[in-house]
């Protein structure tokens, strides 16, 4: 038709060229909320003469086990729904979209395991 395609423009200007940011924003902040909700218990461990690698290796064990299924289920509706929807060669931006997020959570595990304070057991209980 005369018209030339300028591929590198048009993908680097989709609108979710940013989705895999998202996802490892969203995994961070979940993750790091649910071991907060358990600093009383880590930091009690820590009181308890429990090692802070330890912890967080419970941590990321814990996680692990919530993690291989939603990510196992994520991957499988993703590739699923691509293909119907005749976009097979997409499904390695989905699984990018999907790796992000768990790095975000195992990252934000992390980080919580690494900020829980043995010497705040007293402050966690008061404020529970």
């Amino acid at each position: 038709v005369g018209r030339t395609l300028d591929a590198g423009d048009r993908f680097g200007t989709r609108s979710g060229r940013f989705a895999w940011l998202a996802a490892c924003a969203i995994g961070l902040v979940f993750a790091f909320g649910a071991a907060r909700l358990r600093r009383l218990e880590l930091a009690f461990a820590l009181h308890l003469g429990m090692r802070r690698r330890d912890v967080v290796g419970l941590l990321c064990l814990e996680l692990i086990l919530v993690l291989v299924p939603t990510v196992s289920l994520s991957l499988i509706g993703t590739v699923t729904w691509l293909q119907g929807q005749g976009w097979p060669h997409l499904w390695p931006f989905g699984l990018a979209v999907i790796a992000a997020g768990a790095l975000g959570a195992v990252l934000g595990v992390i980080v919580a395991g690494v900020c829980v304070s043995q010497r705040r057991v007293m402050t966690y209980l008061k404020a529970r």
